[in-house]
């Protein structure tokens, strides 16, 4: 009989964006969506595709789990389940994932939660299992906002300032939803570089970091604008709501008082990587930046 512990932990629940509407063929494909075809031995269509980026997301997790230790993932298909009951290790490993997904061509959200979980131990030979409030919590908190996006709960928030207090520049947000006239928490995964997310300390940024932290944000923009790999999630109704969503809030302005003249408000277009090389090169000169001082 497997072993089943219950106890507090934070849960990370990341889910593909646009995998229904690509494995049912809701997504026509073009030449554009070739760069995710290595081999051109494989059919080119959407059940590949679907395998590839599966693949991809699968090693990503591998990956980044590598870096931290006391960390739990369950993968069901093109979602995935990320538990620890260290709150720092879970937000770092978020802010890690994140950012290399969309480096990688990896379109992605999820929801983050603070409390009880129930779970198997660590000898289940098919996977280990997960239930609880803040599992449930979790995957609500994912299906709430557009576009690339981590929602969070009170409880998480709670628990992250429990061990850190208010000190530091702010890694979360509200975000208010007219349709409902409610509000909700996000952690702001882009906010800084996840190099910067260091030990149990948040820390305040100087003029240096502000700015390294602008063009790390506009890069990550320039990627889902202008990258072949994100042209499939561009092509469905929906899958523009969140590309577009998501170079909006990425590319946003005189966020950690750095202003920009890069704000872009739409990520349909041509695509190419000589187009996103290009952007990245001026991105890089640095010259729109200034510091919004009083």
């Amino acid at each position: 009989m497997d072993e089943i512990q219950k106890r507090e932990s934070a849960v990370f629940f990341v889910d593909l964006l646009g995998m229904g509407a690509l494995t049912e063929g809701y997504i026509e494909l073009t030449n554009c969506d070739r760069c995710w075809f290595e081999n051109n031995d494989v059919p080119f269509n959407n059940q590949y595709l679907a395998a590839k980026i599966l693949t991809v997301f699968r090693s990503l997790l591998n990956e980044v789990r590598r870096n931290y230790q006391n960390i739990t993932i369950a993968q069901l298909s093109d979602g995935a389940f990320i538990w620890s009951q260290d709150v720092i290790k879970i937000i770092k490993f978020v802010f890690e994932f994140m950012q290399k997904a969309i480096l990688k061509g990896i379109f992605c959200r999820g929801g983050l939660s603070f409390g009880e979980i129930i779970e198997t131990g660590n000898s289940h030979k098919l996977g280990r299992l997960i239930v609880g409030e803040a599992v449930t919590n979790a995957v609500h908190l994912e299906s709430i906002a557009k576009g690339s996006r981590v929602m969070i709960d009170d409880g998480f928030i709670k628990a992250e300032r429990n061990i850190n207090g208010e000190k530091g520049f702010q890694i979360f947000n509200k975000l208010w939803n007219p349709l409902n006239n409610e509000s909700y928490d996000e952690l702001l995964w882009y906010i800084v570089p996840y190099t910067m997310i260091s030990g149990n300390e948040v820390r305040l940024l100087s003029d240096k970091q502000k700015r390294a932290s602008t063009l790390n944000r506009l890069q990550l923009a320039n990627e889902v604008q202008s990258s072949p790999f994100f042209n499939w999630n561009a092509s469905s109704v929906q899958g523009k709501v969140h590309i577009n969503s998501t170079v909006r809030f990425l590319s946003q302005n005189t966020l950690l008082d750095f202003d920009h003249s890069c704000e872009w408000q739409s990520g349909i277009g041509n695509r190419s990587f000589s187009k996103r090389d290009e952007i990245s090169r001026m991105l890089n000169d640095g010259c729109f930046y200034r510091l919004n001082t009083p």
